[in-house]
Parts: C-alpha cells; sequence; structure tokens
C-alpha cells in the first residue's frame, strides 16, 4: 500500500526545494554565529571606549572587513595625526585582527559545553546451531525437509551518560566565565596597542626634531671646516688644527647617520602597527613634540588597581578554578549511563527494558584532578597578590619618572636653553665688535644645539613614560620599555677647536 504522500505535489517540491532549504538554513546559522562574534568585538571597542575617554581617543574597532577597509579609506583622506594613526591601526592592524579570532575559538568552546554528548547504540546479533539431530518434517506440497535449528538472538540498547548531562550545565557556565576573561585579554591588547601607536609617533616625531637639530650642528661644523681650510690655505693655522676641525666634521657626519636611521627606524615601526604596505608608507606627519601636559594625581595609583584588566582577569580565573574544583569533589561517580534496551529472539516475544551501566570508582576517584585544581587554585591566588603588589610599585615609579622629567623640561625651558641662547646673543656682540672669533661663535651656536637636542630627548622621553601612564590607568600592564633608566642626556662636550 502505498503512502498517501507518495509523488504528491508537496514531496515534489519539497524534493526539488530540499538543497535549498538547507543552503538557506546553513547561511542563517553561519550569519548567527558571525553576528555573535562582531557583537563580542564591538563589547570590547565600547568597554576600551570607556576607559580611554579621558584621554580623547575614539575607539571604533569594526571586525566586518568589508566596512573597516570604507572606514580605513576616509581615514587615508586625512593628514596623519597621533588620533588618526590610532584608528588607523584599530581597523588595520594585522596581530589586532588575529587576536579577533580568540574571541571566536571561545565563543565555539561555550557552544560546545552546551551540547550534550552523543547518546551510544550497542547492539549485539548472535546465531548458535544446535548440535543434536533433527527430524525430517513434512511439508505438503513439498515433502520431507531438514528443520532449521539455528537460533538467532538480536539485542538493541541505546544510553546516554547522564552524570555527563549534569556536569555540563557547570561546564557551561565555566565556559561563559573563560568567554569573559578572553574579552579582558583582547581588551587589554586595543589598549597596548594605542598606547604602542602614541609611543611610536612620539618617538617618530623627537628623532625627527633630533635629526632636524644634528643637521644644523652638521652645518655648523661644515662651515668651521671651510674656515680653517682658508686659514690653512694662506698659513694661519697648523697641520694638526685643520685634522682635528675634519676629525670634528667626520664625527658629526657619523651621527648624523646614524641619527638618520633612528628616524628610519621609528618610521617602519609605525608601518608595522598601521598594517601599511606598498604606496601607502609615503605618509608624512607633524614632527614636532609639544610641551607636557597634567599632572598626574597620588590618587591614581588606586585607579590603576581597580581597573587593571590583569588583575580582573586573575579574579576571573580564580572563581573558575573554584568552579572547576567544586565539580571535580562533587563528582563521586566517575560515569553512569541509562537507556533502553530490546531483545529479541527466534520463537520468542520481544522484550524491552532500561540498560545501564556503572563506572565503580574503586582505583581512580578522581582524587587527581582535585589535587591538581587545587594547586592551580593557590598558584592563581599567589599570581593575584603578586600582580598587585608589581603593580602598584611599578606603578610610583613610573609616576616618580614622570615627574622627574617634567621638572626637567621645565628646568631647560627655564635656566638652561635661555642661558644657551643668550651665550649666543652676547658672543654674536662681541664678534661684532672684534672681541671674539668665528670659531667661538660657531661653538656657542653649536652649543645652543646641543643642548636643544637633549631637550628633545626628554621630551620624547615624558611623552613616552605619560602614554605608559595612561596605558596603566586604563587597565593595561607596564611596558618594559617604561621602565628603563633616562639616558644622559646632558649636551655634548666641546671638541676643543675653538678660540680666534
Amino acid at each position: 500500500m502505498k503512502s498517501i504522500f507518495h509523488n504528491s505535489p508537496a514531496t515534489r517540491l519539497l524534493a526539488h526545494r530540499t538543497p535549498l532549504v538547507l543552503g538557506v538554513l546553513t547561511i542563517f546559522a553561519v550569519s548567527c554565529k558571525t553576528v555573535r562574534h562582531h557583537a563580542d568585538i564591538r563589547d570590547v571597542g565600547r568597554d576600551v571606549q570607556r576607559r580611554v575617554a579621558d584621554s580623547g581617543v575614539a575607539v571604533k574597532l569594526e571586525p566586518d572587513r568589508h566596512l573597516a577597509d570604507e572606514r580605513k579609506r576616509t581615514l587615508d583622506e586625512k593628514p596623519l595625526g597621533l588620533r588618526n594613526a590610532i584608528q588607523i591601526a584599530l581597523l588595520n592592524n594585522p596581530q589586532l585582527l588575529q587576536d579577533y579570532e580568540a574571541l571566536g575559538v571561545e565563543r565555539a568552546a561555550l557552544r560546545h559545553a552546551t551540547i550534550l554528548r552523543n547518546p551510544t547504540i550497542h547492539f549485539d546479533i548472535l546465531e548458535s546451531f544446535e548440535d543434536e539431530e533433527s527430524v525430517p518434517l513434512f511439508v505438503p506440497g513439498v515433502g520431507f525437509v531438514e528443520p532449521d535449528t539455528r537460533d538467532a538472538q538480536f539485542h538493541f540498547s541505546v544510553t546516554m551518560d547522564f552524570i555527563d548531562v549534569i556536569r555540563r550545565h557547570e561546564m557551561a557556565k565555566v565556559s561563559r566565565a573563560r568567554m569573559e576573561v578572553e574579552k579582558m585579554r583582547l581588551s587589554e591588547k586595543v589598549i597596548r596597542l594605542i598606547t604602542d601607536v602614541s609611543i611610536a609617533v612620539y618617538t617618530y616625531q623627537g628623532e625627527s626634531m633630533k635629526l632636524s637639530l644634528m643637521q644644523k650642528v652638521l652645518d655648523g661644523v661644515a662651515v668651521r671646516l671651510e674656515m680653517a681650510l682658508e686659514q690653512h690655505r694662506v698659513g694661519n693655522i697648523s697641520d694638526l688644527t685643520l685634522a682635528g676641525h675634519q676629525a670634528a666634521y667626520q664625527d658629526i657626519t657619523l651621527k648624523r647617520t646614524d641619527q638618520q636611521r633612528n628616524v628610519t627606524v621609528a618610521r617602519e615601526r609605525i608601518n608595522q602597527l598601521l598594517g601599511f604596505w606598498g604606496e601607502s608608507t609615503a605618509w608624512s606627519m607633524p614632527t614636532e613634540l609639544t610641551r607636557p601636559g597634567s599632572s598626574v594625581s597620588d590618587e591614581s595609583v588606586d585607579r590603576a588597581i581597580s581597573n587593571s584588566l590583569a588583575i580582573e582577569a586573575a579574579m576571573y580565573e580564580i572563581g573558575i578554578l573554584k568552579r572547576e574544583l567544586g565539580v571535580n569533589k562533587a563528582t563521586i561517580i566517575p560515569a553512569l549511563e541509562l537507556g533502553l534496551i530490546r531483545e529479541e529472539e527466534d520463537f520468542h516475544i520481544p522484550a524491552s527494558g532500561v540498560s545501564g551501566a556503572l563506572e565503580i570508582p574503586i582505583f581512580d576517584r578522581n582524587q587527581t584532578e582535585v589535587e591538581r585544581y587545587t594547586a592551580l587554585l593557590r598558584q592563581k591566588e599567589h599570581e593575584l597578590s603578586s600582580i598587585g603588589i608589581h603593580l602598584r610599585s611599578e606603578f610610583r615609579l613610573l609616576r616618580e619618572l614622570h615627574d622627574e622629567l617634567i621638572g626637567k623640561i621645565e628646568y631647560y625651558e627655564s635656566a638652561v636653553l635661555p642661558l644657551k641662547s643668550r651665550i649666543v646673543k652676547l658672543s654674536l656682540e662681541h664678534y661684532n665688535g672684534m672681541f671674539l672669533g668665528p670659531y667661538a661663535l660657531l661653538e656657542a651656536k653649536m652649543d645652543e644645539l646641543r643642548a636643544r637636542k637633549a631637550y628633545v630627548e626628554i621630551l620624547k622621553k615624558y611623552w613616552i613614560t605619560r602614554a605608559e601612564l595612561d596605558h596603566v590607568l586604563a587597565g593595561g600592564r607596564i611596558g618594559d620599555a617604561a621602565m628603563e633608566p633616562v639616558a644622559d642626556t646632558a649636551p655634548a662636550k666641546k671638541d676643543g677647536h675653538g678660540g680666534h
């Protein structure tokens, strides 16, 4: 008897449209995962924006590559400055795009934790043969036949691990907590990227200013060498004095080459952070560092502790370990499989019932997992304490360095640079009055340029330190470069070839 649905219009339509329906459902499922993944990333962007709101940086994370490329093209049309560079890096940094996928991995782990394990099917097909002699049976129309002495048995059961069903609920909570930890780590990486771009821009600007000053020093040494060559030609200076001027010119030339290398390295660092290559590397930006901004209050260390993503993530991980430890302590029975069974035998009525399998915890009572999670919990608690102690100490050192650099900058601006400028002015007056020779005048000017170069180095170090301070206040960790001692920025000594 044929089914009423056999070859019906509905059946034919479903048969023709099944691939289309399956395709639509697949696209819908994938798009739901993509939307959730993008929402996770935008959640991170809003968290980072809240943390860096005081700096005036606009944080817009765009996981959709099409929208990100459109926004980047709009930014490329604007002059490249610090804030513009940060926005481009947030859209185009290759490492950050790679870090986005860590959220996708954790989101998949969360979904996996909520899916029950597949049931297990057990089945047996047995066939036995009797050894005793059989009596032929008479079948009308056929005659005598030998009877079938075989006995067939069929066992079928479906079981599931109910202990795993109970554990899934707790493990889903653990996966949700791990998802939050992964968001915190991504937030920390975004904040670190903002800081790295700021440091790279400040470094490029500072090195460019130093290169400009170095070029002025080289021009001054070149003028002095031309004067020495002319005086040597007429016999006013000795060969030894001329050689000293030539050595000074060569030394400044090499230093200028090294400074050009520093500018190139700083420029390439910006290209790496912003994901620039090809024609996009032909950018330009202002090369002037501004004066120091506002100071850091004494209460900032408490703000750094309360905003620390490392501390918050460690606290989440402690909660995760406590929950996992509790689950392992509560797991007295490792596995309990329950299900349905059905048996059929020849010449017998089929039988159905309940099937079960219990793992007896005689040897493995989950004691090793309890010990492992107990040790991991203590380790994480010690790590949390260590993070807090180091963060407070390093923040205080960073703040003291910040205040020290502000003091040096103010000292240069109020004492050193005005004095150097005054010496140049007085030297020019003495030169015009024929009380001072040209070499002494040039040396005074070069000494002023060296002092300005040292001032620029301190200013660059200040802005790098300030970027690290803002980074920590936003919740990030202190970078190793921020804790390096301040280099000797005193102006270089004269080369000893002054005089009339």
